[in-house]
């Protein structure tokens, strides 16, 4: 047939099938009422859609978001973007996934709408985590906690711990991801969200399998599972069943096991979704290995690997060819045994899976080793070492880069706890300064008023002295002047002794005086002369009788 007619034929088929499927898709204009209730309609049918017709999902998508263009309904063209977004994941067109999902974020920013902000930052980092670039996951994960978190929107904040502790598990940093689990469990229970509680346990019940603690896993998937049933979906259960199963292979009980993931199987299939119906598959076939059935095992991840593949999950696909090749090592179809590890090496050497590399290397060299092989076996061998060696050294840089950030943030916050405290202390000083400023002003205050009295005090002492000494003047002037009157005043006191004859006084030295002059020398009294009429009759008698008539 000639190409240039093979050509016109595709197109024209290519045509008509567009054509045909907008005529399906298309809401006539009667029926749609106003152009909101249309993109409203749209949008509904493309949720309905998912997952199992990924494509109609598109174009419903794609015919929403040409009538938003008219129209400002930000929430409706968030809606678009995120089914068009499932739409290309579940068709294996993920960078188109991530693309919409980016468009979502876009927006939900420029209608300023924080809760669909935070939702478009889950979805691409879950969309990252589906596609095995799990640090990229966690630097959506860890933008939308902080978001979450400033908006005080618990519901939102305990699923980014839930999906980081997915994460850490998915790496294998099983006690950060418990923390994470535990977080989340927390908050689920502190807003009363029986589901989240439910999708925690069960996360919960995976992190003490991978410890090992088979025990306190069954505990955790049965409270889970009970919860599933009661709160959940039937996804929900099948998860809870898968886990409760997958329990009971790892304690070798396989007939417990192969019950409840067949169960599981069932409720996937009815559901429709692939993706989960190929890790159902898978699983089941993993317990037939350890059961020896190879055959089983081999048609159950025979059928997991197609799937996969359809959807071109990568990382899936490594597992699978592992799986496969580990079927065949049993079945001791050592070629078969080899090609499908050497197809697990090459496309988890691409991906950079070194853990899987290391159970690549370390099975092929046990495959090699059984069919003769023993150079390629010592070959495998040595990769088996130096990629462990590897991943450990990895690990310690990881670990020690992890410790130096954690000591980095404890400075910081110590720092700032210094900060803090200086302030505090700077603040007392200040307040203890301001104290001592009003101690001292009201000190000053003090002296100043007590220096006033004091000075009122001598100022009225002095004064008072100068009145007494005043006063001390005037009475030492008075008593002087009594002195000098006493002084002029002499009185004669006690017993004189006289002379009975010439009447002569005696001093005190034994001087007999006469008596005028002992008086006058102890006395202010003065004598004047005269004679007394007696005398004058005794010494003169002639003039005695003139004096008497006188």
């Amino acid at each position: 047939m000639n190409l240039n007619l093979v050509l016109r034929i595709c197109t024209a088929i290519v045509v008509l099938w567009s054509i045909g499927v907008q005529s399906i898709y298309a809401i006539p204009q009667e029926e749609s009422g106003s152009i909101q209730n249309r993109v409203i309609r749209l949008n509904d049918l493309g949720e309905q859609a998912l997952p199992a017709k990924s494509d109609s999902a598109i174009i419903y998508g794609e015919q929403a978001l040409e009538l938003t263009e008219t129209a400002n309904f930000p929430m409706e063209e968030i809606r678009a973007h995120r089914n068009m977004a499932k739409g290309y994941y579940h068709s294996s067109r993920r960078e188109e996934a991530l693309d919409q999902h980016q468009q979502q974020l876009r927006v939900a920013t420029e209608a300023d709408l924080p809760n669909e902000q935070v939702r478009a930052l889950r979805d691409i980092g879950f969309t990252h985590e589906m596609i095995g670039e799990y640090q990229q996951a966690m630097t959506y994960y860890e933008q939308g906690i902080r978001m979450a978190d400033s908006l005080s929107l618990e519901g939102k904040l305990a699923t980014l711990y839930n999906d980081m502790g997915i994460v850490h598990k998915t790496i294998a940093k099983y006690e950060e991801s418990l923390r994470y689990y535990l977080d989340a469990l927390k908050m689920y229970e502190s807003i009363v969200d029986s589901a989240g509680i439910g999708r925690v346990t069960g996360n919960i019940g995976v992190i003490y399998e991978k410890l090992g603690n088979y025990e306190k896993s069954l505990e955790f998937h049965k409270k889970a599972l009970a919860i599933y049933r009661n709160h959940l979906g039937p996804r929900y259960v099948a998860g809870g069943l898968t886990n409760i199963g997958i329990i009971y292979w790892y304690e070798g009980e396989y007939q417990s096991a192969l019950e409840y993931l067949n169960k599981a199987l069932d409720i996937r299939q009815k559901l429709g979704n692939r993706y989960e119906i190929a890790g159902a598959l898978e699983n089941i076939g993993l317990v037939l290995i350890d059961m020896e059935q190879y055959r089983r095992a081999l048609e159950f991840l025979t059928n997991a690997l197609a799937i996969k593949q359809d959807y071109e999950d990568r990382n899936g696909i490594v597992n699978s060819y592992y799986n496969i090749g580990t079927v065949y090592q049993g079945m001791h179809q050592y070629s078969k045994s080899i090609e499908y590890l050497d197809k697990a090496e090459s496309q988890a050497a691409e991906l950079g899976l070194r853990r899987q590399l290391v159970e690549i290397y370390k099975t092929r060299s046990k495959v090699y080793e059984s069919s003769g092989a023993f150079q390629e076996a010592l070959r495998n061998h040595k990769l088996y070492s130096a990629t462990k060696d590897s991943i450990t050294a990895a690990e310690t840089q990881e670990r020690i880069a992890e410790l130096q950030t954690q000591y980095e943030a404890q400075r910081r916050e110590q720092q700032i706890t210094n900060l803090e405290q200086e302030n505090t202390t700077a603040n007392l000083r200040i307040a203890k300064q301001r104290q001592l400023g009003i101690f001292l002003v009201f000190t000053i205050i003090v002296l100043i008023g007590g220096g006033i009295l004091i000075y009122r005090f001598y100022h009225q002492k002095k004064l008072a002295n100068i009145k007494l000494v005043s006063a001390n003047g005037i009475l030492e002037k008075q008593r002087k002047e009594l002195q000098e009157a006493l002084q002029k005043i002499k009185t004669l006191r006690g017993l004189l002794p006289i002379c009975a004859n010439c009447k002569k006084i005696r001093d005190d030295s034994g001087y007999w005086n006469e008596v005028e002059h002992y008086i006058i020398d102890h006395s202010e009294a003065q004598f004047t002369h005269g004679i007394c009429p007696e005398c004058i009759t005794e010494l003169y008698p002639n003039f005695s009788g003139n004096i008497e008539q006188d």
